[in-house]
């Protein structure tokens, strides 16, 4: 627990959270727009989880997150194929949640040749960078197999607008994917 200047034991978060006016949360939230983190900083929080919380308690509505437009140029015929390729024979198309709710769509795509992954990002455009996997003791390969994950909303629906009709294992799963994004973002 957090002490005051004296020494004494103050409140916890959940005190704290109450002492949030619904006017002034709805006055930052809603008119002044800023984000459940700012107004978490604002009064005093690390995180904007309580700032959530307080939101859906006071029933003030969440609005939509928005991701910004991405600037992933109009990609050659070749890279569209390329990159499909790589997708359907490499790669993962997902959405992963986070506690039962947040979907996040994310592109992962393993190989054991980091320029592989290295001409996957620059087509793309990301500054992600193939990170390494550790293998398992029980693992039979000798090579250690790097991933690259792209997981900004915005790239990923780009990329996967661009290489759906390329697609052809994964076309069912990228349809999902863009169907949720659609809805939620």
């Amino acid at each position: 627990m957090d002490r005051d200047e004296y020494g004494r034991f103050v409140k916890g978060h959940s005190f704290r959270m109450k002492q949030i006016d619904y006017e002034v949360l709805k006055r930052l939230y809603v008119t002044e727009k800023r984000t459940m983190l700012a107004i978490g900083k604002h009064f005093g929080f690390t995180s904007g989880t309580p700032i959530k919380k307080r939101l859906e308690s006071l029933n003030i509505p969440l609005r939509k997150w928005r991701f910004k437009d991405g600037k992933l140029r109009e990609l050659l015929p070749e890279e569209k194929a390329w990159l499909a390729c790589a997708i359907d024979s490499e790669g993962s198309i997902i959405i992963r949640k986070v506690h039962g709710k947040c979907q996040y769509p994310e592109i992962l795509v393993y190989n054991t040749d980091v320029e592989f992954l290295n001409h996957f990002a620059k087509i793309v455009g990301t500054k992600s960078r193939p990170c390494k996997l550790y293998k398992s003791r029980t693992s039979f390969s000798k090579k250690t197999t790097f991933c690259l994950k792209i997981n900004r909303v915005y790239l990923v629906k780009n990329i996967l607008n661009q290489i759906l009709p390329f697609l052809i294992i994964k076309k069912d799963k990228a349809k999902e994917v863009l169907g949720i994004i659609d809805e939620f973002y």
